[in-house]
């Protein structure tokens, strides 16, 4: 077999020398086992074969032509006319003038031209994947998403690439389609090319979805491979955590909530994980310790805003729940239940005229409400 793939690329590169080709490298493919349903990118296609045994009597290839290393052009390197621009030394499309060029016209706003730009890309079948992300990007300027993730979809199915997947994911993550934003994003970390930090930024992400959707054992393992490609990220820690956290495994999700602190002090996710360590341990000082630093780090948070009340009076430790609380509540819509737990806070701290007059403002925004009522009563 080795001999008749180095006969075959023999006879292709003596055909292909001379037409702007350095040379020809073939690269096997091991045969499918069954039909698939759906088009596959070549790069799933290569993942999926790697346990894969070939048959007998029939060899694949992806032939790969190596073009001829080009000089730049002292003539051309100046400034240049349209035509010039829009067409290379061979006559062909500039793909990368036009698509420059393209991608100025959707910023300022002519998404028509910039699509003509496109169109004609496609016709000529000059760099279709550029061509359709192109267009995925006009789409998605006028508002219609549904056509941007066809192209997204259409782009990658010619080259997958990391923009294409990046963008689409976050189409579909906008839209509350879940489900089909992971699987995106599991489908471009067979990329062979992402650097290590974008990989990492994808298996988080996928990770987190996971959680979403409930998939905690696959979100583990995302977020265990994210640590493997970057130890240093305290977002991912804090993610694991939370995996363990959800299992009940307290001492496995503090050590992860630990070390994210460890790594970012300025991590109020982890702040709140650890602090609801300790609060399922009935530590409920060093509980309510981890809520205000967490609170503090993100004062608008809702869920951390309940941690901190909550513990606020489990730890009989009252004064910055009433400041976080008090900042919150002047700067977000109203809302009963936290001007009523402050009113509590209030109460607590001998504030009894300030308690009194919050009671009154919830009374007065609604009449009937029976523990403000009762409240005020005992005052």
């Amino acid at each position: 077999m080795k001999e008749i793939t180095e006969r075959v690329q023999d006879v292709l590169n003596s055909e292909f020398k001379g037409h702007g080709f350095a040379g020809v490298d073939l690269v096997p493919i091991p045969p499918q086992k069954d039909r698939w349903s759906r088009l596959r990118t070549l790069e799933e296609l290569l993942q999926q074969f790697d346990n894969d045994t070939l048959e007998a009597g029939i060899q694949n290839y992806i032939v790969s032509l190596r073009p001829q290393s080009q000089k730049a052009d002292p003539v051309a390197s100046g400034p240049e006319s349209a035509i010039d621009g829009i067409y290379d030394q061979h006559g062909k499309l500039n793909v990368d003038y036009l698509n420059r060029n393209a991608r100025i016209l959707i910023q300022a706003g002519e998404v028509h031209l910039a699509r003509n730009i496109y169109q004609s890309m496609l016709k000529s079948h000059e760099c279709e994947w550029l061509a359709r992300l192109g267009l995925a990007h006009c789409a998605l300027k006028e508002g219609k998403k549904a056509e941007a993730i066809k192209c997204y979809e259409e782009s990658i199915t010619y080259r997958p690439s990391k923009e294409a997947y990046a963008e689409l994911i976050g189409i579909l993550l906008e839209a509350g389609e879940d489900r089909k934003a992971v699987e995106g994003l599991e489908r471009a970390l067979y990329l062979r090319d992402l650097d290590h930090a974008t990989r990492a930024q994808f298996h988080c992400q996928a990770g987190v979805i996971w959680m979403k959707l409930n998939q905690i054992d696959v979100a583990e393992a995302h977020f265990k491979q994210a640590i493997q490609l970057n130890p240093s990220l305290d977002e991912v820690r804090s993610n694991l955590g939370s995996v363990y956290l959800a299992r009940g495994e307290i001492e496995k999700a503090a050590r992860c909530f630990q070390d994210a602190i460890a790594s970012n002090s300025s991590n109020a996710k982890a702040f709140l994980g650890l602090g609801q360590c300790f609060e399922l341990r009935a530590i409920h000082d060093q509980a309510h310790d981890c809520f205000a630093k967490a609170a503090i780090l993100q004062p608008h948070d809702p869920t951390t805003l309940f941690y901190l009340v909550k513990s606020a009076y489990e730890s009989k430790n009252y004064l910055t729940a009433e400041r976080v609380l008090s900042g919150y509540i002047e700067s977000n819509p109203v809302n009963l239940s936290l001007l009523y737990s402050l009113a509590g806070l209030k109460f607590h701290l001998g504030k009894s005229e300030e308690t009194k007059r919050i009671l009154k403002g919830i009374l007065d925004l609604k009449p009937d409400h029976r523990g403000a009522q009762d409240f005020l009563k005992r005052l």
